[in-house]
């Protein structure tokens, strides 16, 4: 889904390089650089496809799981993972059944006759597997249309402009952010829950430590994914400067627009900044792509104990009596960053 994905905004990009008709026309459209759309959702937007694919494969095992548990008997743990079974029927029947959960998946209630595959036989009623799956899925697609909206209303001309590096970092601030990623977490602590309920008191024919032996690096998945929609990745300097938003930033070629998060980007572009502002600008000027006579201005009150944060006020004269500065400062009159302490030459190094 993913590439393919990516594959037809690439074929967008293509169209749009023409002048003149067609082109023209799906500018209305798409006003914004067809890169914005590649890199925010191919690597932006990764943690909601970690999570999806973690809830549909933790749902997916433990279906499966159970379901041959309940037939033949035994640890339903043995049922999870690559098999290799030597039984033709025994092995025919697994097929059958992992055929019939991922129809399963696709359905909120299961009549008599709707599954191909051998699951639930003659059992109608609701697909609990099917619920879990499917809400899941509208949740992650609420999302993408949700942040597809904004970035649209957001005009950024290209992945490599500083305005639309601004609308990632601003974007875990909005409402909508805020609102998504607690319901991820909050639909995760659902699942376990739900799954844990089942096997500790309902028919699901494996226990606890079955579920979390076999599933836990799902769990973590899911765990994850919601964890970094949570976590938020603001860089110590303020990235709605004008400088900074007006900039378009060297940042590679393809390889790099479909695997370099903003905010891996966000701290190599600390570390220039901070060298910048000490004397050293050939590193900012490589991400610039010109010579910079002034850096940029730096006051963001957002992280006031962040190491960097600390460190790029201590380059200015104003906040020489801030006490986290002066635990930094360097006691010689030599350079703010090589002549102090180790700390504070580490913190640019």
């Amino acid at each position: 889904f993913i590439l393919t994905f990516v594959f037809l905004f690439f074929l967008l990009g293509f169209v749009l390089s023409f002048q003149g008709g067609m082109g023209c026309q799906l500018q209305y459209l798409f006003p914004m650089g067809w890169s914005v759309w590649v890199h925010f959702f191919a690597v932006e937007m990764r943690s909601v496809y970690l999570f999806y694919t973690a809830v549909k494969t933790f749902t997916t095992k433990m279906a499966v799981a159970a379901e041959m548990a309940r037939e033949t008997g035994g640890d339903a743990g043995r049922w999870v993972g690559n098999l290799c079974v030597k039984d033709i029927d025994v092995d025919f029947r697994l097929h059958c059944v992992e055929r019939g959960v991922q129809e399963a998946l696709w359905r909120f209630y299961i009549s008599p006759g709707d599954l191909s595959g051998c699951y639930r036989e003659g059992q109608e009623g609701i697909s609990f597997i099917g619920t879990i799956h499917l809400v899941a899925l509208i949740v992650c697609a609420a999302i993408i249309v949700t942040f597809f909206v904004m970035l649209l209303l957001s005009d950024c001309p290209d992945w490599r402009s500083g305005k639309y590096l601004a609308f990632t970092f601003n974007l875990e601030h909005t409402t909508p952010y805020r609102v998504v990623s607690m319901g991820l977490m909050g639909y995760t602590t659902m699942v376990f829950g739900f799954f844990a309920y089942e096997a500790t008191m309902g028919d699901l024919f494996f226990d606890m430590q079955t579920m979390v032996t076999a599933g836990w690096s799902d769990l973590m998945a899911m765990g994850g994914g919601a964890m970094a929609m949570m976590t938020s990745h603001d860089p110590p300097f303020d990235y709605m400067d004008s400088h900074i938003t007006s900039e378009t930033f060297n940042r590679g070629g393809i390889t790099n627009m479909a695997s370099q998060s903003n905010y891996s980007f966000g701290l190599q572009l600390n570390n220039a900044i901070l060298k910048a502002r000490c004397g050293d600008s050939s590193d900012l000027e490589n991400l610039v792509g010109h010579k910079v006579e002034t850096p940029f201005a730096l006051d963001d009150v957002r992280h006031p104990k962040h190491e960097l944060a600390v460190a790029l006020r201590a380059v200015d004269p104003q906040y020489e009596d801030i006490p986290e500065v002066k635990e930094i400062k360097a006691p010689s009159s030599g350079s703010c960053c090589f002549g102090g302490s180790p700390r504070s030459a580490l913190l640019v190094s």
